[in-house]
């Protein structure tokens, strides 16, 4: 990120790498800085540093969407890497695909599987549609559609603002 934002990290800093040891660590837990946990706490305020992402406008919210993009695509290779400790090959085979209805031959191959807790994820999507549907078929269809709106004006959101900032500019504080 240092090389892509030479304006956001003026001294080259260092960018997440998989040897980052935890600080403090339980049992339990894994012993490095996952990539999720190492640019959060980049993008949040810390005290007497620079906030300068925060401060950069839409080079900031530019590297939000690189961040999260580097992030997805980490989770994607974990789940590519890990495929045998998901247990996929109960869902993987010829029987599996032509159940589906796919009987394009040239379909059958290789496929990886997300979970259903992958956000996004076909299955994910699949889990929510199924959700809402036994809801309505136990409740009944919804009664009302609620929207909520966001005045960017409102001095909730202004008396957070440095003061070159404008309300678009900080989009945790909007949405």
């Amino acid at each position: 990120m240092a090389l892509q934002y030479p304006l956001l990290f003026p001294y080259g800093t260092d960018g997440w790498s998989q040897d980052i040891p935890r600080r403090f660590t339980s049992s339990t837990s894994i012993s490095t800085i996952t990539v999720r946990e190492f640019y959060a706490f980049q993008i949040q305020d810390q005290v007497g540093e620079s906030t300068i992402v925060k401060q950069s406008k839409r080079m900031g919210q530019q590297f939000y969407v690189d961040t999260w993009a580097v992030i997805e695509q980490y989770r994607l290779t974990w789940y590519q890497n890990h495929q045998g400790r998901l247990r996929t090959k109960l869902y993987s085979g010829i029987q599996d695909i032509i159940n589906v209805g796919d009987v394009n031959a040239q379909s059958v191959g290789w496929r990886y599987i997300l979970l259903s807790s992958f956000i996004g994820g076909p299955r994910y999507m699949m889990q929510h549609y199924q959700d809402a549907t036994v809801i309505c078929h136990a409740m009944g269809p919804p009664n009302f559609f609620i929207i909520f709106t966001c005045n960017p004006s409102w001095s909730e959101i202004t008396n957070e603002l440095l003061p070159s900032q404008r309300s678009e500019d900080c989009l945790d504080l909007i949405t």
